[in-house]
């Protein structure tokens, strides 16, 4: 649109002006309260977010632990079923965990016993670095800070309790004896592990040879305190047939 203007200059001349008026296209966009609002989401999201942060942190921690436990178990039964060693000194691997720790400790079992073809294999135990001149530690991996081993156990099956003849170290019953350790052996060429509770203890129980029936399988329970709540649970079960499994469950 235009419009014409007239203006008198000195001497008399009239000049005519032509004015043009400009009008520029309306380009969509947020008002204020469209902004005030979308930030207000922003903030109720993210502040959900972060509150929830260490519990989420806690149990993805937690199942990393198991599956950490089971890949440990899984490498032993893959190296304990092979020859590694060219001077065949090692016979075996296996994992050993104690209650009173927080770790995983994987070893190497030496060959110590007659085995098929004139080839020794392991016994299946862990001889620790307490034993003179015999340390067979292969790897130690340490838990993650504040968490632990809370339970141990031993059964016919999920849920290790009195259903599935199991006993864990938490029952309470006065003769049943604590489970204070598990070792998980493999000796070569069985894929089937050695299960033995509290190895070198007076209550020694050997899955092969003692109680065949009551120790079909162990059950290593993890767990972390979590803020204002019971605390989190996972477990990692090992059994004669040679499955071996994590749970989102604690072992009972």
């Amino acid at each position: 649109m235009s419009s014409l203007s007239v203006k008198r200059s000195q001497g008399g001349i009239i000049k005519v002006m032509n004015k043009r008026r400009f009008s520029f296209p309306s380009k969509p966009g947020f008002t204020v309260i469209e902004l005030v609002v979308s930030l207000g989401i922003m903030v109720t999201i993210m502040t959900a977010v972060f509150a929830n942060y260490p519990e989420s942190n806690i149990r993805v921690n937690l199942a990393l632990l198991a599956h950490t436990i089971t890949l440990s178990v899984r490498e032993a039964q893959l190296r304990g079923t092979a020859i590694e060693s060219q001077d065949l000194s090692v016979g075996g691997y296996g994992v050993f965990f104690d209650r009173a720790s927080t770790s995983i400790v994987t070893f190497k079992d030496f060959a110590t016993e007659a085995g098929p073809n004139n080839i020794d294999i392991g016994d299946g135990r862990y001889a620790t670095s307490s034993t003179p001149g015999l340390d067979e530690t292969d790897l130690i991996t340490l838990f993650p800070y504040k968490f632990k081993m809370s339970k141990l156990c031993v059964g016919t099956g999920f849920p290790f309790n009195a259903t599935n003849s199991g006993k864990c170290n938490t029952d309470g019953d006065p003769s049943l004896p604590n489970i204070n350790t598990i070792t998980i052996g493999f000796v070569r060429p069985n894929p089937q592990p050695i299960l033995i509770i509290n190895q070198n203890h007076p209550t020694d129980e050997r899955s092969s040879t003692s109680t065949p029936a009551t120790i079909a399988g162990v059950c290593i329970e993890v767990s972390s305190e979590a803020p204002n709540r019971a605390p989190y649970t996972r477990s990692a079960q090992v059994y004669t047939t040679g499955r071996i499994m994590a749970s989102k469950q604690g072992c009972q």
